[in-house]
């Protein structure tokens, strides 16, 4: 049996550890990039009609299959995409060094952005 001796500096470790977490407790740039990654992932759940648990959307009533198959869209996969504007308006943005927020701009429709407000469990 072969004997593996494995050196560790653990002076450099601590530097390296120190730096990372200074890195972490103060940059607004990875803030902005991780609302934009959760941005990103909630599109791609959404479009696959997954929640923010991955369990499949509930299927559509049938008063919604009759007016997406109106209007051209499918009615088998529960996907939210109708017009696209709530996804369009879905954006993030680092509030400050330790926060970063996800949410929609103002649409066209008020009404329904306020419904999705209420839903905040939608963004998981």
């Amino acid at each position: 049996m072969a004997k593996v001796k494995i050196q560790f500096d653990n002076k450099k470790a601590i530097i390296r550890l120190r730096a990372t977490h200074l890195f972490l407790q103060g940059s607004t740039a990875l803030m902005l990039e991780m609302a934009q990654y959760g941005v990103a992932q909630i599109k791609m759940r959404t479009a696959a009609g997954e929640d923010h648990n991955n369990h499949l959307f509930k299927p559509y009533a049938a008063s919604t299959k009759i007016f997406r198959a109106s209007t051209g869209h499918p009615t088998n996969k529960v996907n939210l995409f109708l017009t696209g504007e709530m996804l369009k308006s879905m954006h993030g943005r680092a509030v400050h060094k330790k926060e970063a927020k996800i949410m929609f701009k103002k649409t066209k429709k008020p009404r329904k952005q306020a419904r999705t407000k209420k839903q905040d469990h939608f963004l998981g």
